[in-house]
């Protein structure tokens, strides 16, 4: 009988022992993965990104009543013109050199196009133009995939704005809590494919190396510059496939 309880008892410790290794497989498993960083494009990738005539013209509109606080002479015309102008500089700029403006800088061109000469209407422009002068909501399928990989991988976000309306845009769909950073076009000086921003974005995270997915194929590029694996997707599924190879 003693013998039994002794064989017994050595079963029960190799047991022990190897419910114990596979625990501590699982868990470096799991530490493994979380270290894993995932970078995602924004617009066109994770949130449909719709800025039209309309949705400026909306903008333009509950901006006028500021405007005409400091000159009740500047109509609608006016307005619009100048936004206008300020920019299609700015998209020439950005296309001989992927430089990104900063809002404040584009609402200061608008202002001073105007002729008006206030600090706060700038700031006060930025807000309202930056919320309303476009749509965005997620693509689909894409608020699940966040929530299915968010316990398993350190998530980032490297987008090409020239402001942050994407942090109100993810808490409006409480996701923003996903992502561990989020790196903007504004903060870099250079849009993407820019290395800048991509650099830029592992600094924040504090990485040297990760994965991108992006919709565009110069993004994918880049980011390949900067030591990255990239990839080209356009759908949530896409990006599984990756992850599952």
């Amino acid at each position: 009988m003693k013998l039994f309880f002794f064989r017994l008892d050595k079963l029960l410790q190799i047991y022990k022992l190897k419910v114990h290794r596979i625990i501590k497989v699982f868990i470096n498993t799991e530490i493994r993965l979380k270290e894993m960083n995932l970078f995602f494009d924004y617009g066109d990738l994770l949130f449909e990104y719709s800025f039209t005539r309309e949705t400026l013209k909306r903008a333009h509109n509950l901006v006028l009543p500021e405007i005409r606080q400091r000159d009740p002479t500047i109509e609608y015309a006016h307005l619009a013109n100048a936004h206008d102008r300020v920019i299609q500089s700015y998209l020439e700029e950005r296309r001989q050199s992927s430089v990104e403006w900063p809002m404040q800088k584009i609402m200061r061109g608008v202002v001073d196009d105007l002729q008006l000469d206030d600090a706060d209407l700038v700031q006060r422009l930025e807000m309202i133009y930056k919320t309303h002068d476009h749509d965005a909501y997620p693509k689909p399928g894409i608020p699940s995939l966040i929530n299915e990989l968010h316990p398993q991988y350190s998530l980032h976000i490297i987008s090409n704005l020239p402001h942050d309306s994407a942090i109100q845009e993810l808490s409006n769909f409480d996701l923003l809590d996903r992502f561990t950073t989020i790196t903007f076009s504004y903060e870099a000086g250079h849009r993407k494919p820019h290395e800048s921003i991509y650099l830029l974005a592992m600094e924040k995270a504090n990485v040297e190396e990760g994965i991108f997915f992006s919709h565009d194929i110069e993004e994918v590029e880049g980011a390949k510059n900067v030591g990255l694996d990239a990839y080209l997707v356009f759908f949530a599924d896409d990006i599984r496939k990756v992850l599952l190879h």
